[in-house]
């Protein structure tokens, strides 16, 4: 999903409206699969956007200060239409990253070699499969933030729109909000191992902030792009721990969350 309340804000997409059933399941037209970088909104998706950047990959389309990609294809919207529904969902979803890719190739720099360009949409991990079936060589990253912070985090967007997804209703308290984390990153390395065996990797962002020079070069890896000392340097020293890091804490002293929410905590790979 992205920022776009209405499919009218995105004339590109709009077409798809016009076309009549879609059947047929497209594939990329050219052989320079993305990667793509998701999360839990707040999870720390911008620096390694950023990071990418100071790799030397490109971000295609309209991006925001946050580094979120706004050309990204409304797919909730298009599947849920008439038109959606009216064909397979695989062909309709095919269609919609066709114009997607159609769209970042006409950015000026170069999107068409392979591991060249990446996009920033958190929510991206609803959506693995279908992008695995038109990219073949897509990958993703997923990154994760410590739940018992992000219990507390004002970004709240992906959560508000998606909580229904895992069955969790009532108003967004922080014991809701650990209820989204928990559901939100199983869902998203289940969906990842699924479909991206050995082509998805998991960065903690917590870990990051503490070993900026390491975790990077980790990622490095993962991409095959070769970093030398200076510029994997120069990438982790714009890594900058937010004040916020350790601001659940007080919420653990208050018995916020069950021994069932904290198992699940740890159980994703960080410390309670």
């Amino acid at each position: 999903m992205n920022k776009f309340e209405n499919i009218s804000l995105l004339p590109h997409y709009a077409q798809i409206f016009g076309i009549g059933p879609l059947t047929e399941r497209l594939k990329a037209r050219t052989e320079a699969s993305p990667v793509a970088v998701g999360g839990v909104g707040g999870s720390g998706t911008r620096a390694i956007a950023e990071a990418l950047s100071a790799f030397g990959m490109h971000q295609p389309g309209f991006v925001t200060q946050a580094q979120d990609n706004l050309s990204f294809p409304p797919l909730g919207q298009i599947l849920r239409s008439p038109c959606g529904r009216a064909g397979p969902r695989d062909a309709v979803a095919s269609y919609a990253i066709r114009l997607f890719e159609d769209f970042v190739r006409e950015d000026p720099k170069d999107t068409r070699r392979p591991g060249s360009w990446f996009f920033k949409v958190p929510a991206v991990f609803f959506w693995l499969k279908e992008f695995e079936d038109y990219f073949p060589a897509f990958r993703y990253i997923h990154v994760m933030r410590n739940g018992i912070d992000m219990a507390c985090s004002r970004n709240r967007r992906q959560a508000e729109t998606w909580r229904y997804y895992f069955g969790i209703g009532g108003d967004l308290i922080p014991r809701r909000m650990l209820d989204y984390w928990i559901a939100a990153n199983r869902f998203a390395l289940a969906q990842a191992e699924e479909w991206l065996p050995g082509r998805y990797y998991v960065l903690r962002f917590d870990d990051l902030c503490l070993n900026p020079t390491i975790e990077l070069g980790r990622l490095a890896d993962f991409l095959e792009i070769q970093m030398n000392e200076d510029l994997l340097a120069k990438a982790a020293s714009a890594i900058r721990p937010p004040a916020s890091i350790g601001r659940g804490s007080a919420l653990l002293e208050q018995n916020e969350f069950s021994a069932e929410q904290l198992d699940a905590v740890s159980n994703l790979g960080f410390r309670c």
